[in-house]
């Protein structure tokens, strides 16, 4: 990781996000993981999809300790492995545990999105609107000019969540994966917190995660 990439998660860590969050728009709750998640992550680690979409961050198979250290890896926010992390829940059951959302920091000026949605739970909307919820979020408090988002060519499931979320297709770029050295054609969606003012680029979104990854 950069110095600067550094120096930005640290300013970031230490804003008074808390007191913003849950995120809410009367369908979805996006809020701070909690203790008592680990129980959810080991019972998702266990379905097949996880191996197969990777869309829960956890080890294959997940133990209950290693649940409770993801778990507090997520609410290290800025300043963990994972970045600002919020779970997918329900206004009538805020205690579910459906999906997550993460917003990491490649700059002042650029963030990057990644979401994933437990299975029994996709196909309903859930994704897109914690994806407007991060978004709307971030652009208002975060002073960023920039979201990304990163989605494998093959998930055109995922692909259509950033378009109904306002997210415009860029382009195509190879990202490579430092824990496993792998590297995968990623389609590149960007949204513009700040219209009429220049915009970074998705090859300055690429030259911010390699110089983050360095």
């Amino acid at each position: 990781m950069s110095d600067r990439a550094m120096t930005v998660r640290m300013q970031h860590s230490s804003l008074p996000l808390i007191s913003l969050i849950p995120l809410t728009d009367g369908v979805v709750v996006v809020r701070l993981p909690r203790d008592n998640d680990a129980a959810a992550v080991v019972e998702h680690s266990q379905h097949l999809d996880l191996q197969a979409t990777y869309w829960l961050p956890v080890p294959v198979p997940c133990s209950p300790e290693d649940a409770q250290d993801r778990i507090r890896e997520f609410k290290a926010g800025f300043s963990g492995h994972f970045g600002f992390t919020l779970v997918i829940s329900t206004p009538t059951n805020d205690d579910a545990f459906l999906g997550i959302i993460m917003l990491g920091l490649h700059s002042a000026e650029i963030g990057e999105v990644s979401y994933g949605v437990a299975p029994d739970y996709r196909n309903q909307g859930l994704a897109t609107r914690a994806l407007k919820l991060m978004t709307g979020w971030a652009c208002s408090n975060l002073a960023l000019m920039r979201i990304a988002l990163r989605i494998g060519v093959p998930n055109l499931a995922s692909q259509r969540v950033a378009e109904k979320a306002g997210f415009v297709r860029e382009g195509i770029v190879r990202t490579r994966v430092p824990s496993t050295g792998k590297e995968y054609d990623d389609v590149v969606y960007a949204h513009s917190c700040s219209r009429g003012k220049a915009t970074p680029s998705a090859t300055d979104v690429e030259k911010a995660s390699e110089d983050e990854c360095k």
